[in-house]
């Protein structure tokens, strides 16, 4: 056996009777770890033996049903061998997607294996935190050089052993792959999986907050701008917000929104201005060709949708922070939930995806001592001066951004 180092990742080479070598690489390319992947898992630079698998479905660290209990059972073993043995728990990653993506999918893996068993599905006693250490390897081809499914998958280390694998022998077999796959999934449906009413802000409601309201902009209105002032200072800040796009009137619809209706939702269709605007932002536009080229690598390999786990790659990825522009930025900046629907041709490529993007326009207090034009001066005209269904309402909007074609 010979070991090599390429591109950051130990490889090694085997030599198989009958057949050229296969140069396997245990993990990905150290030099791309994303910061949150060494802050979450240790980074492996080997793979342990007598191991115990679990696998995943491609782009995907939710445990299958099947997969639990026997995890759950693995719990109540170590709880009842009473010695606190060690538990390594590896994740891995297939290379059909990018080395920041499958490092983040392989920390994830090994994480949601120490979850369920810190804190079992039957509710039984789980394994102590402190005995488990989860390993990131990235990508690998370690359990297959030609298949990417056996590769999808984490590993337990202990001198606790879980009964019997609990997948098909036939997983990574090129005909079961094939048989798995062969159903013909146009359409997909995804989302983060959040909320779009949730506001631990406080930017959806209009309540007082006195103890945390002692900033210097809210104690001016309190006792001298009043609402005429704030009123004053939140049109111009917003005014200038959106200064920089005067062709259209989809901010202005916005703050019109919040001075005087009731806080009904509103949506811009992908025909609208708002939904160009928001679609040129440096985040979204860098997001939409990381998922583009995911999707389509999936569709190349598999010919359909089936099986593409389009909400863990949305848990994994967001457009961060829309401040590209100032004009998103005034308007959205953050937000909390978005959805993708998408549709292939019959070529078998895509027809089109739209995303769904929600945010709140309204102010929380994070807001209240902000020194950006216009913002406590929202807070103030949303909290202080509002009233419920009057006017200066809070409420959830949303934008739809389209793009066509493979």
């Amino acid at each position: 056996m010979t070991h090599v180092v390429q591109q950051g990742g130990v490889q090694r080479s085997l030599q198989k009777k009958g057949k050229p070598d296969a140069i396997i690489k245990e993990h990905g390319d150290l030099k791309q770890v994303p910061p949150e992947v060494s802050a979450s898992c240790s980074i492996a630079e080997a793979s342990p033996i007598d191991e115990q698998r679990i696998d995943y479905n491609t782009n995907s660290f939710v445990l299958n049903d099947s997969t639990k209990p026997i995890l759950d059972d693995f719990a109540k073993r170590w709880k009842a061998d009473g010695k606190n043995k060690n538990v390594r728990i590896d994740g891995y990653a297939s290379a059909n997607g990018t080395e920041p993506l499958n490092w983040r999918l392989s920390c994830s893996r090994a994480n949601t294996v120490k979850k369920e068993l810190m804190h079992p599905s039957n509710g039984g006693a789980g394994v102590t935190e402190g005995a488990i250490t989860t390993y990131a390897h990235g990508e690998t081809n370690r359990f297959s050089h030609n298949q990417f499914l056996p590769n999808q998958t984490a590993t337990i280390t202990s001198e606790i052993k879980i009964d019997h694998h609990p997948f098909s022998p036939d997983r990574g077999n090129e005909a079961y792959d094939k048989k798995e796959l062969k159903a013909y999934c146009s359409k997909g449906d995804y989302s983060n999986g959040k909320d779009e009413k949730a506001d631990k802000d406080h930017d959806l409601e209009q309540g007082r907050y006195p103890e945390k309201e002692n900033f210097f902009l809210i104690n001016y209105y309190d006792y001298f701008g009043g609402e005429k002032g704030a009123l004053k200072d939140f049109t111009q800040g917003f005014g200038f917000g959106t200064l920089f796009e005067p062709s259209t009137q989809d901010g202005n619809r916005l703050k019109d929104h919040f001075l005087y209706d009731n806080g009904n939702r509103i949506n811009f269709d992908p025909y609208t201005d708002m939904s160009r605007i928001i679609g040129k932002e440096k985040g979204f536009k860098l997001f939409d060709t990381l998922f583009r080229s995911e999707v389509t690598k999936y569709i190349d390999r598999t010919g359909s949708l089936c099986g593409f786990d389009g909400n863990a790659f949305l848990l994994l990825n967001n457009p961060g922070y829309f401040k590209d522009q100032l004009f998103a930025h005034a308007v959205m900046g953050g937000y909390n939930r978005i959805e993708i629907h998408m549709e292939l041709a019959q070529a078998k490529t895509i027809r089109f995806i739209k995303y769904k993007i929600y945010d709140h326009f309204g102010a929380g207090l994070g807001d209240a001592g902000s020194l950006l034009p216009g913002l406590a001066a929202l807070y103030y005209l949303q909290h202080f001066a509002g009233k419920k269904g009057v006017k200066y309402t809070p409420f959830i909007w949303s934008v739809e951004i389209r793009r066509d074609g493979p």
